[in-house]
């Protein structure tokens, strides 16, 4: 798979959705993994109905944060525990639904990937693996470990041929 990649500096985003606590080794066991159950629960329940004040309707973002870097010396940032979000982009935090959450992913330099079009799950899968594994050079900055994020746009409406950006939160040089 071949990942576009540009450095992009972003404004502050507010995000209104769900969130769950899980780690690199739930996700990697079927019976374990929370990820997959909270992306359901979005669309079961209607999530994106019930935000208010969005900014792209349509448009959904998931994401990475308070990533435990502590958990294990010596083991790679992301395989320790994280929370995950999925939600809308929304202009206001005022008006939130019961039993939703909000996060605000901060604004600074971001490394934004664009997937080639490929199969759902299979693509996020695989851009993260090669993100995984590339060095601080081949990045284009140190990670912040701060906020990480996908954003699902009319790209991702075929399951089979979805386009997806991915920013990864860098230290701007």
């Amino acid at each position: 798979m071949s990942l576009q990649k540009s450095i992009v500096t972003l404004a502050p985003k507010k995000v209104i959705g769900l969130e769950v606590r899980t780690s690199f080794q739930n996700e990697c066991n079927p019976l374990t993994a929370k990820i997959s159950p909270l992306i359901g629960r979005y669309f079961q329940e209607g999530v994106s109905q019930k935000i208010q004040d969005k900014t792209a309707p349509g448009v959904m973002i998931a994401g990475y944060k308070t990533y435990d870097l502590s958990f294990q010396r010596g083991a790679a940032g992301y395989e320790g525990p994280y929370t995950y979000f999925i939600g809308d982009e929304a202009s206001s935090l005022e008006s939130v639904s019961e039993g939703l959450i909000t996060t605000e992913i901060p604004g600074g330099v971001y490394v934004k990937f664009t997937t080639s079009p490929g199969p759902m799950p299979l693509i996020i899968i695989h851009a993260w693996q090669e993100i995984w594994q590339m060095s601080e050079g081949d990045l284009g900055g140190k990670r912040t470990w701060g906020v990480d994020f996908e954003v699902y746009d009319e790209r991702a409406q075929n399951p089979m041929a979805a386009v997806i950006d991915i920013y990864v939160g860098t230290e701007a040089s």
